[in-house]
């Protein structure tokens, strides 16, 4: 069979694969919407192509808070596109504004937030939270140190920075960083980070800010408790569970993958006491299983939805990566122990460095959680898959299944080429966040009125032609008023105001200047879609119900690539 006939013959799958997804809703007839996509930065210009040249843009972390009437998404990035004196890298700042009648428009543009230029990690895997009045933010360096430090600083909705960093973590000898943090209440965070190199632990921290009048304040870190030891890849994950209690996991073990497992414990959010810890996840080395790179979010009635990765462990040998197999929990924190309420394995794409959000989904505004993930090749397209607990088990949405969240992503390739360990350990860190507000909602000139809050994934992704990764930003429907499907991602130049719901003009990716000669010069990226099971029994096993994501992913890639022949 030729190319062409391929084309047609898949043209025609996706049709009738979608045709046949629209006749099973009991709903009325979906209509389509897209997600949207914004650029924050191309990656012209951003850094030397050979060690420690940076990849682009990498690491982003996002958060929201709300002002006179408008919603402010803060997405803070490390960045490569920086002067000579401050390379390889530094961080950066973006925000967007949701209004109640415009288009979505960035109103602090790359906000250079760090100017370190000691050491060789200026300001690497930074983290951001709101209390709904600034955005706190940790991150780690090591310009003051010989060693990594864990600092904090808070800006507001401009990316203006409100207090200078400062060092959270103890000086003892270890590298301190991949922090986390999550918001409690009353001016209470708590915050994470891994210390290794000896006595290897994840720590707990309370943050508590201070308003010094003005827009000035200060932030005083009340605790520091070891909570999860030994922590050789530690890289905590936090997630409130409320105003008293904060849920903390990370990996265990002595070595890299971990031998012991993934370990949560219920933290007292004034104190840091461990009220109880248990391992969730537990490698078996012996059957070359190692289970490793947590995170967990909030689900409705208590519970939380947990992922963890699955590897093989052949780097432990050789440096070479080894597969890695997906395994989502529900787990609820109760006065002694954690109950594990599901199990499933191989849910979402990609699985290798794969992250979860949650928030309300659907027409009943229903919490899922969201698997978002991308290849590692460099050659792909950012996935969200969306899935709830239904009768203890985890269940993909019938008619909102898989989303293309927008047109290039990488979670590692240019990060192991041009990051501080090249062709060893580079990776990124994807990360997204749910209940996002939407002020346009019902509102007759609004943006995307039928959609009362968003899903809102930052991802990094190198245009064909360029040598380093962009930073993207894409927003997902969320809780709809209105019963809808996937549709392609669309820039949001396309997209008109006051329309509920139906597609906006369908929208082409930047054009590649000189195509690379490792990426096809007339297609857009692969779209690669896992056939994992949408409703999975507890041991994994069970039957496919992807075929409409993967309809959905050829017919966009088709749809595109027809575009170009057209226009071209």
């Amino acid at each position: 069979m030729n190319r062409t006939s391929l084309r047609r013959n898949l043209g025609v799958l996706a049709g009738v694969s979608l045709a046949m997804t629209l006749a099973s809703s009991a709903s009325a007839a979906p209509l389509s919407l897209s997600p949207v996509v914004m650029q924050f930065a191309d990656g012209n210009d951003a850094g030397p192509q050979e060690t420690d040249g940076g990849p682009g843009h990498e690491q982003s972390s996002v958060t929201y808070l709300e002002k006179d009437g408008k919603t402010y998404l803060v997405t803070i990035y490390m960045s490569s596109k920086v002067s000579e004196e401050d390379a390889a890298w530094q961080c950066k700042c973006s925000s967007v504004e949701l209004t109640t009648d415009g288009l979505p428009k960035v109103v602090a543009d790359q906000v250079q937030l760090t100017a370190n230029r000691n050491g060789d990690r200026h300001c690497n895997h930074p983290k951001a939270a709101s209390d709904g009045k600034r955005v706190v933010w940790l991150f780690g360096t090591d310009e003051d140190s010989n060693n990594t430090e864990t600092y904090v600083s808070a800006v507001d909705e401009m990316c203006n920075t409100l207090m200078e960093p400062k060092q959270v973590s103890t000086t003892n000898g270890n590298n301190n960083g991949a922090p986390d943090i999550s918001y409690n209440g009353q001016g209470y965070f708590t915050g994470g980070y891994l210390s290794t190199n000896n006595n290897d632990t994840s720590y707990a921290m309370g943050l508590k800010v201070t308003e010094l009048g003005g827009s000035s304040i200060d932030i005083e870190r009340t605790y520091l408790e070891g909570v999860v030891a030994p922590s050789n890849i530690g890289r905590p994950t936090i997630a409130r569970i409320d105003d008293e209690y904060s849920l903390f996991c990370a990996s265990q073990g002595n070595n890299r993958p971990p031998e012991d497992g993934v370990k949560c414990a219920k933290l007292n959010n004034m104190t840091g006491e461990v009220m109880y810890s248990q391992i969730i996840a537990a490698s078996q080395p012996n059957q070359k299983i190692y289970m490793n790179q947590p995170t967990v979010v909030k689900m409705d009635n208590g519970q939380f939805a947990l992922r963890v990765l699955e590897s093989s462990g052949e780097g432990k040998t050789n440096n070479k990566k080894g597969s890695n197999r997906s395994h989502d929990y529900i787990i609820s924190p109760s006065t002694e122990n954690f109950l594990i309420a599901a199990h499933e394995e191989n849910l979402g794409n990609y699985p290798t460095h794969s992250a979860t959000c949650s928030g309300a989904y659907g027409l009943e505004g229903k919490r899922h959680f969201g698997v978002f993930a991308a290849a590692i090749t460099g050659n792909s397209q950012p996935l969200i898959q969306f899935f709830e607990l239904n009768n203890s088990q985890i269940k993909a949405d019938p008619t909102h299944n898989t989303w293309v969240a927008g047109w290039y992503a990488d979670s590692g390739k240019l990060a192991n080429m041009y990051g501080h360990n090249p062709g060893t350990q580079g990776r990124d860190f994807l990360r997204c966040i749910g209940d996002v507000p939407n002020p346009g909602f019902g509102q007759p000139n609004g943006f995307y009125p039928s959609v009362k809050s968003f899903f809102v994934i930052p991802h990094a992704g190198r245009i064909p032609g360029e040598e380093k990764n962009s930073q993207w930003f894409t927003l997902v429907p969320g809780h709809t008023t209105v019963p809808a499907t996937p549709a392609p991602p669309a820039d949001v130049k396309d997209v008109e105001l006051g329309t509920q719901g139906e597609k906006p003009t369908e929208s082409e990716p930047p054009a590649p200047t000189e195509p690379p000669t490792d990426e096809p010069t007339d297609e857009p990226p692969s779209v690669q879609v896992n056939n994992t099971s949408g409703s999975c029994s507890t041991n994994g096993t069970g039957s496919s119900s992807n075929t409409g994501a993967i309809a959905l992913a050829l017919g966009i890639a088709l749809a595109l690539s027809a575009r170009r022949r057209k226009d071209g």
